[in-house]
């Protein structure tokens, strides 16, 4: 019967910190990997967990056994993305070496959840799970202590939204309102909560590089999108001063959308701008598509005033006269829908045809 050491490194830090190309296959290669890993980060437990599982290797080949040894990575990124690339990596040794059962070695700090990975691939003989000579709770808390503190992904998941909290709530209780302080927490910590769950911490990081990079560069289109953000809550703030003295809810919402509408709409047109200002500048390719979107804008802008005049019309709060406002607002839609439609056809033909595909977007 042939045996499989197989040791997991879940977070992947062999490739990150050690540049180590997995799956790592063979004694020599692992061995290579454990020296690599504990020259760069010499209290990373992986490192005793790969020497751990070298040992268990030659223990069972002194004892005649046939046996091999690998190491599977996941990826910085621990959930779905990490435990997907080690399944492929798992599938990639098991059809390599071709063993009957495995012996795996891990550390048990974020391994536990890619047991089921594994054990529907291949038989589990043995689980040996390492830690330093200390007590399993010690070792925990010193491990996620360690995690928070030191490590670059823990550090920006946790301590940039507390840090927040901290902040806000000493700004408040400086400015003598608790009550904004518990609220600016609360948003702080649902926007983190938001950006966990979908994984967008790669997308914020992202944009925070584009925007330092435009910034550099002196691309107007991030300034065009910071001026879509106070736009749009200026429209906010628009919309409450103009509802705030209507005396029934209908009347309040009504008021509301009619004086803040636009603003939302010229915030939106400032957004789509600097999109299509970031592919010219980017990739050197125009997008038309502003164009139309532009009319579509005003005409949902008319469409939006004639469908609140008619709500005040069926809910008796205007009268008759109302019905020549709806009909004069639903034409302006569909005018302007019309030549947005039609200019945006003959730009088709008679400008865009006329360029390369490779030099236009449409």
């Amino acid at each position: 019967m042939k045996r499989l050491v197989l040791c997991v490194d879940r977070d992947n830090d062999f490739g990150f910190k050690s540049a180590v190309e997995t799956p790592i296959v063979g004694r020599r290669a692992n061995l290579k990997a454990a020296n690599s890993l504990a020259l760069v980060d010499p209290e990373d437990s992986d490192v005793n967990t790969l020497f751990a599982a070298i040992k268990e290797y030659d223990q069972l080949k002194e004892e005649g056994e046939k046996v091999s040894i690998a190491t599977i990575c996941g990826d910085q990124k621990v959930g779905r993305i990490s435990d997907e690339k080690i399944g492929k990596e798992v599938e990639e040794v098991l059809e390599r070496l071709k063993p009957d059962s495995i012996i795996l070695v891990d550390d048990g700090a974020e391994d536990e959840a890619i047991l089921p990975i594994i054990s529907s691939r291949v038989k589990i003989d043995r689980r040996v799970r390492v830690t330093v000579k200390q007590s399993t709770n010690i070792e925990s808390f010193y491990y996620i202590i360690k995690k928070i503190l030191f490590e670059e992904k823990s550090r920006k998941r946790i301590m940039i939204p507390l840090a927040a909290v901290c902040l806000l709530w000493s700004l408040s209780a400086f400015m003598g309102r608790p009550d904004l302080g518990l609220a600016g927490i609360v948003f702080v910590l649902g926007v983190s909560f938001l950006i966990w769950a979908y994984h967008l911490e790669e997308m914020v990081t992202n944009l925070g590089k584009d925007m330092r990079e435009a910034v550099k560069t002196g691309n107007v289109s991030v300034y065009l999108y910071i001026l879509s953000v106070i736009i749009v809550i200026f429209g906010i703030v628009i919309g409450y001063t103009q509802s705030s003295g209507e005396p029934t809810p209908e009347k309040v919402v009504i008021q509301f959308i009619r004086g803040s509408i636009w603003v939302f709409l010229v915030g939106t047109w400032l957004s789509l701008f600097s999109k299509a200002l970031d592919d010219y500048y980017k990739h050197n390719k125009t997008d038309w598509s502003l164009w139309p979107a532009t009319f579509g804008l005003i005409s949902l802008y008319f469409m939006i005033l004639g469908s609140l005049t008619f709500f005040e019309y069926v809910r008796q709060i205007k009268g008759d006269d109302a019905l020549v406002s709806i009909l004069v607002h639903m034409l302006l839609a569909g005018i302007a829908a019309f030549v947005g439609i039609v200019s945006y056809g003959y730009l088709r033909e008679r400008v865009i045809s006329s360029k390369s595909v490779d030099e236009w977007r449409l």
